[in-house]
């Protein structure tokens, strides 16, 4: 498994997917592979910066020259293992392989500090949505509750320096909206997002849960700061293999 290297910050492409949990290795009888989805464009992000990369694209093959000298196929990859293809120090380049209608694109990008745009997100009762930004907490709905993806770099959840992924969000104070925590249990995804988001430089304090594999122990994140994301660093685009389309 990839390590990300100790001596430069770490990066992303800016994309969220949907992939399967285990491997292929791991799959019972009769299952099948699930394919490597792109599910969200994230806003001053590489790929969105790139105009190339769009939500529902397959992507079926990874190249980064710094861990492999061919590309690698995402069929049959954890959302881990894809994850740690995706993911490298900021600056460095990587070739993502995408299909779409039939067609396939190879879209080399530079890793950067990815900023989520959260303008387009629900929003509480009177606050305007071009106010409202989060914390740079990547999650999903899942059978064990709402369950961290990532962290971006410089949001107010990786500030917390706790969140780890494979976290449960177990609940949400926001002290100008409620006097309690609000439970993320049962909620669906925008739900649980419009909870998050807010005014920028408002706070909110997070009731976390580690993994089981961690020991799910139940931690607190407080007053966390919202709209703390980094833009994506204005690098320039790496050079295309031979073989990818121009």
């Amino acid at each position: 498994q990839f390590q990300m290297s100790s001596t430069a910050m770490p990066g992303s492409v800016g994309i969220m997917i949907s992939a399967p949990r285990e491997s292929a290795r791991n799959l019972q009888p009769g299952q099948t592979v699930e394919r490597c989805v792109v599910t969200e464009v994230v806003m001053g992000g590489a790929a969105h910066k790139s105009g190339q990369v769009r939500v529902g694209d397959y992507l079926s093959e990874v190249l980064d020259t710094n861990k492999s000298s061919e590309f690698i196929r995402t069929d049959g990859l954890s959302r881990i293992e894809i994850r740690d293809l995706l993911s490298g120090d900021i600056g460095t380049p990587v070739v993502l392989r995408l299909e779409r209608q039939g067609k396939t694109v190879d879209v080399g990008l530079v890793r950067g500090l990815a900023r989520i745009d959260n303008g387009r997100q629900p929003s509480p009762e009177n606050e305007p949505p071009s106010t409202q930004v989060g914390l740079g907490l990547a999650i999903e709905i899942a059978e064990e509750g709402c369950t961290v993806l990532n962290t971006v770099i410089g949001g107010g959840a990786h500030s917390c320096g706790k969140i780890s992924t494979g976290d449960l969000l177990i609940a949400v104070l926001d002290r100008a909206r409620s006097t309690d925590f609000v439970p993320t249990a049962g909620l669906d995804f925008n739900q649980v997002r419009s909870m998050i988001l807010g005014a920028p430089g408002s706070k909110v304090t997070l009731k976390m849960q580690q993994s089981r594999a961690k020991g799910g122990a139940v931690y607190l994140c407080e007053d966390l700061v919202r709209g703390t994301q980094v833009d994506a660093l204005n690098s320039p685009q790496p050079k295309a293999p031979a073989a990818a389309a121009a």
